[in-house]
């Protein structure tokens, strides 16, 4: 018995390792008791996935001799959502978002980058996708943020 009903009217379900489907609301329902996915990394390039939609990702900087952190996005899709923290301050080791083949961040030129340039601790961003190749950054970024589209 995975599934219960409460006498309180709450459904509980109780799962070990994973559920696929989809979970729809009436608009004011709530997910209690989950922590966000935080994934950490001092290694470049990092591939974001479509099933880690909803995660944090932070960068501490990476190993001496890389330049910058770039965390590559996948296929742009309606509702990918996607943090990112640069969780350093050491200057040109900045972090990057680049786009996949044919999509956009903040409609600037396709397959590029939105940079964090400003080397100040804590910067970050949130990117959510839009449609099938345009992702925003949704205002109250942190720090210096641009597409480079070189």
């Amino acid at each position: 018995d995975d599934l219960t009903l409460t006498a309180a009217g709450d459904l509980v379900l109780a799962v070990t390792g994973s559920v696929t489907g989809n979970i729809t609301g009436d608009g004011t329902d709530t997910f209690k008791g989950f922590l966000q996915s935080i994934t950490t990394t001092t290694t470049t390039p990092v591939t974001v996935t479509a099933a880690n939609s909803g995660s944090t990702y932070v960068s501490y900087g990476v190993a001496a001799g890389a330049a910058n952190c770039v965390f590559n996005l996948p296929t742009c899709a309606a509702g990918l959502t996607y943090t990112f923290v640069d969780a350093n301050s050491t200057a040109a080791d900045d972090l990057w978002v680049t786009a996949n083949t044919g999509d956009k961040i903040n409609n600037g030129t396709a397959a590029k980058s939105f940079v964090n340039t400003g080397d100040v601790y804590g910067a970050s961003v949130v990117l959510i996708g839009i449609d099938s190749t345009n992702w925003i950054a949704i205002p109250g970024a942190i720090g210096t943020w641009a597409n480079d589209n070189n």
